[in-house]
């Protein structure tokens, strides 16, 4: 018996032809990508023909192409260019150039036209010739694609990118485009700097030198080693030889105004040196010093700062520290050891001495014992005693009576006198 024969497959043709085979395959056979298509291009993961005959990878801006069979893959892309259109087959490669205001430096970074002026791509970097009013380009980081997106009208870009209106002191800040504006400021401080875009606000301390309890009141350096305020007033501490005499009236600016070695301020504010019986005064500035007039002495020189002048009269007055104070009745006054009110030839001696003083003479002027003739005004020597001429001849101006009825009259020198006043 004779072995049957196996019957053909459904796509086996008996003929052995492969290529036949190949070409009735079936919806079961997908054939491979290394088989001719039936175009007959050749396989399809070649840069000449990928994923389609004729579906060539770009190599004009591109670097490194290669085909998976369905789509172009790059390495890289030449500079200025970049792969944009990525969509299979992706033939185009690096089609894109990345120096125009669309696609500057990267893919769709497109750089601004909305409030931005002159816009251009350099590089890889958006540059912009202006922006429109009230707007500012403030990130200019590459690739600046964002412009002049910034309002210059908030209190963080206050007229200009980064000028931010002030926080710290400041109440209420607002920005009107070109300058910032507070509507006030925390105690002890104040807006002192002005100018736009005032961005420093309420900076000003008032218990500062430069701004002592308000705007512009400055504490003065002059004579001065160190300064404070109080947030009204400046106080000091004086250099040497000077004071500050006007403290107590605010908000004292002056400093140390005041120097301390004159007569009117000698050692301190409004110590006046009263050049009492004396012909001149200084200060050594501690103390006052005087050239006493004749018959006076400074008794009390050695205690600073010796105010009263040369209080001391009479022939021992230091010594025995006897300060009786008369008057001699022309408006002197003069110091001895005798009670208020004591008239000997002594006393009345030393009023006329005080007088003298006054009008530029001395104690020699000073004399009694005159009689009452054609010049002379004594009824009874020697009861008064009376400022003569220098000669010693005769008297002039006043008498001093000393004894009986005439103790304590001041008369005119005249014939017969004529009472002046009282001396005591």
């Amino acid at each position: 018996m004779e072995a049957a024969t196996p019957e053909a497959a459904p796509h086996d043709t008996g003929t052995g032809d492969t290529a036949a085979v190949l070409d009735s395959a079936g919806p079961e056979d997908t054939g491979t990508v290394d088989a001719p298509n039936e175009s007959g291009c050749g396989p399809l993961n070649t840069v000449t023909n990928c994923g389609a005959c004729g579906a060539a990878c770009d190599t004009t801006h591109s670097t490194g192409a290669t085909c998976n069979g369905h789509t172009c893959q790059y390495s890289g892309c030449l500079p200025g260019w970049a792969d944009c259109d990525t969509t299979a087959p992706d033939t185009n490669g690096c089609e894109t150039a990345t120096a125009t205001t669309n696609n500057c430096g990267a893919c769709g970074d497109s750089c601004d036209t909305t409030h931005s002026t002159g816009a251009s791509c350099v590089g890889s970097t958006c540059t912009y010739t202006g922006c429109q009013a009230g707007y500012a380009d403030c990130n200019t980081s590459p690739p600046n694609t964002s412009g002049c997106s910034t309002p210059i009208n908030t209190t963080t870009n206050c007229s200009a990118c980064g000028a931010t209106c002030d926080t710290t002191h400041s109440l209420g800040a607002t920005c009107n485009g070109t300058t910032c504006e507070y509507t006030g400021c925390d105690p002890g401080y104040a807006d002192c700097t002005k100018t736009a875009p005032d961005t420093d606000g309420c900076e000003s301390s008032l218990s500062s030198t430069t701004a002592c309890g308000a705007c512009g009141v400055t504490c003065a350096s002059t004579n001065v080693t160190a300064s404070s305020c109080n947030g009204t007033t400046c106080s000091y501490t004086c250099a040497s030889g000077y004071a500050d005499c006007n403290a107590s009236t605010p908000p004292d600016t002056d400093g140390c105004e005041t120097a301390t070695n004159t007569t009117t301020n000698c050692g301190g504010c409004n110590v006046v040196c009263h050049a009492t019986n004396a012909t001149a005064d200084s200060c050594t500035g501690t103390s006052c010093t005087y050239t006493c007039s004749a018959n006076f002495s400074d008794c009390n020189a050695a205690t600073a700062p010796d105010t009263d002048g040369c209080e001391c009269a009479g022939p021992s007055c230091c010594s025995t520290g006897c300060q009786t104070s008369h008057i001699d009745g022309t408006g002197q006054t003069y110091y001895d050891c005798n009670p208020d009110g004591t008239y000997n030839a002594q006393t009345a001696i030393e009023a006329c001495t005080a007088y003298a003083l006054s009008v530029g003479a001395n104690a020699s002027y000073c004399s009694d014992g005159y009689s009452c003739t054609s010049s002379h005004g004594n009824p009874t020597p020697p009861f008064t005693v009376c400022f003569q001429n220098a000669a010693g001849t005769e008297c002039e101006d006043y008498c001093w009576g000393y004894s009986g009825s005439e103790a304590g009259i001041l008369y005119t020198c005249a014939c017969p006198n004529v009472n002046a006043g009282t001396w005591k």
